[in-house]
């Protein structure tokens, strides 16, 4: 009878062993998963930023007026136009 008692302690210290292993276990596991979505958000934070901030500077384009000096920035930076009387000079590259 007696015997029959211990071997149910130590089945009972065994189980709680395992739940605890397992319990154990499946922490560092969440620990790691929650740690990799921190980072993701930190992540997406940034680029968040770095968006916003291009989104204003194209609404500072679009409020700002188009006026002669705008279109003449356009036309030598995007489509590299000159004045006919003007003389340009290519240096390396």
């Amino acid at each position: 009878m007696e015997e029959g008692i211990r071997r149910k302690k130590r089945v009972m210290i065994w189980m709680a062993i395992v739940l605890f292993v397992a319990a154990l276990i499946i922490s560092c596991v969440n620990l790691m998963k929650y740690n990799q979505k921190r980072k993701e958000a930190v992540q997406l934070a940034l680029e968040l930023e770095e968006k916003q901030g291009r989104v204003d500077e194209l609404k500072y384009r679009l409020s700002s007026p188009i006026d002669d000096a705008y279109v003449e920035k356009v036309a030598r930076e995007k489509f590299g136009l000159h004045f006919p009387d003007e003389i340009i000079y290519f240096y390396g590259k």
